[in-house]
């Protein structure tokens, strides 16, 4: 549960940062989408199935058996849209993100957000 946090904190002190710009945006939905991540690989582990090693959001959903009663079934589809690998530096300039803003940014986060406090419920 600690890395999830970590990774909404950093998302929200970004959302704060006075010189913010797209590639500050991106680094939010980032977070966001590790926190989802995160989440719904500990749910699934917390009720008996293994570990699955992806990153794609809507196969952990599906994978987790998670009744998706909130209907965040679009939100994770949308937000798998932005993953990128990390380990590779020139990733961000390669990837055809979606378009991003400040606004954008924080619809993201209040929705990764919500997620992530309802399914630790």
């Amino acid at each position: 549960m600690l890395y999830i946090e970590a990774d909404l904190n950093l998302a929200e002190a970004g959302l704060k940062g006075k010189r913010a710009n797209k590639w500050t945006y991106l680094l939010i939905i980032w977070h966001c989408q590790q926190a989802v991540e995160k989440s719904l690989k500990m749910y699934s582990i917390e009720n008996g199935k293994e570990l699955l090693l992806t990153h794609d959001l809507p196969r952990l959903l599906r994978y987790s058996d998670l009744k998706d009663e909130k209907n965040y079934s679009k939100f994770i589809i949308e937000l798998n849209r932005y993953y990128a690998k990390p380990r590779y530096p020139d990733a961000p300039l390669r990837a055809n993100y979606p378009a991003v803003s400040l606004q954008i940014a924080k619809d993201f986060y209040s929705k990764a957000k919500g997620f992530c406090l309802w399914i630790k419920k």
